[in-house]
């Protein structure tokens, strides 16, 4: 079956990212490009045979099980997971200027059995967590807005004191005076505690420390450093504790905050078929200086790599001209406020 091209789609998020990418098949069935980056950088979890219909989804239960491959995660944070966290950060940072809270949560030192149990239990850990922090929001009559970032602590590894998972998280503050928190720090420690007594991973005089600060420059920022970290001693924290262990993701964020992501995302045929002539003209005349980064996004068919789109990062000039150009010639755009959710 030989390579097949349909149209030109392109997504362009909140920071500039944009991936402009082309329909493409391969025996068994169609597959949107959108994924491509992710089967870029994961080219061994390519579906085989016939492909299911894009965007079939069961009836709606945010606790159901997962059915992720048992590998997901095993290569870190994704790309795709990079750009919601650093596009919900970015929508928080307009909406919350100066009014956001940076948290770290540090789990206690543990024996092994328990320090395996308690990574082996960090998803659940991780979903009540911000399930908690946002009817906590809601009594606040702030939005159920919350940004989470997980990392192997990599210090502690190094220094021979355990493989400890950690969490960032970024939720917004009612308007007050510098240290009166919408959430309280010391409440949310003592439900921290609580969950992991109840299933008995823990310890006398163990603590988990929570520590709280203002966001002073960019919510984004403050968690992008994490999102690279502890990739380079994975293997060591598996030695330690087992591949059960890994997250099968390392981002979380609120419904309320993913959906406002989503649709600030501009995408369709329109705006990939404007991307494409920008990328064209780019190429053409070796000239970049309408992106911050630029490059291929290669999959192999056949014996051979084909080009099947581009990636990469938008200056905020060019992308602010697409959003505000004729949106009629881009498909359904929808504004959002997090007022909304």
């Amino acid at each position: 079956m030989q390579q097949a091209y349909d149209e030109s789609q392109a997504d362009l998020w909140t920071l500039g990212s944009m991936l402009q990418h082309e329909t493409y098949a391969y025996p068994g069935g169609w597959k949107d490009a959108l994924d491509a980056e992710y089967y870029f950088e994961n080219p061994g979890e390519l579906p085989e045979g016939e492909c299911c219909p894009l965007n079939l989804t069961d009836a709606p239960n945010p606790h159901k099980a997962s059915n992720r491959p048992e590998s997901y995660g095993r290569q870190g944070m994704t790309g795709y997971g990079k750009k919601m966290v650093r596009s919900a950060c970015a929508i928080l940072e307009r909406r919350y200027k100066g009014r956001l809270t940076f948290a770290t949560v540090t789990m206690p030192s543990l024996p092994p059995e328990q320090r395996r149990a308690m990574a082996e239990s960090w998803p659940e850990f991780v979903r009540q967590a911000l399930q908690w922090l946002s009817r906590t929001l809601q009594r606040q009559q702030l939005p159920k807005a919350v940004v989470s970032v997980s990392e192997i602590q990599t210090a502690r590894l190094q220094a021979g004191n355990g493989g400890y998972l950690h969490l960032h998280m970024v939720w917004p503050n009612r308007r007050a005076r510098k240290g009166c928190w919408a959430v309280d720090v010391l409440e949310f420690r003592a439900w921290c505690e609580a969950f992991w007594i109840r299933r008995g991973i823990w310890e006398e005089g163990a603590w988990v420390n929570v520590n709280t600060q203002r966001v002073e420059v960019s919510a984004a920022a403050y968690l992008s450093k994490y999102m690279s970290k502890g990739g380079d001693c994975l293997e060591e924290f598996v030695a330690e504790n087992g591949w059960a262990a890994v997250p099968g993701q390392w981002w979380n964020l609120t419904k309320p905050m993913r959906d406002a992501v989503k649709r600030e995302v501009v995408q369709g045929q329109a705006v990939g078929e404007w991307l494409n002539a920008m990328v064209d003209y780019a190429l053409a005349n070796c000239d970049g200086s309408a992106f911050w980064s630029l490059r291929t996004v290669d999959m192999e068919y056949d014996g051979r790599f084909i080009t099947v789109g581009y990636c990469g990062i938008l200056k905020a000039e060019h992308q602010r001209y697409i959003r505000e150009s004729d949106l009629s010639m881009l498909d359904k755009v929808q504004n959002y406020s997090l007022k909304s959710a």
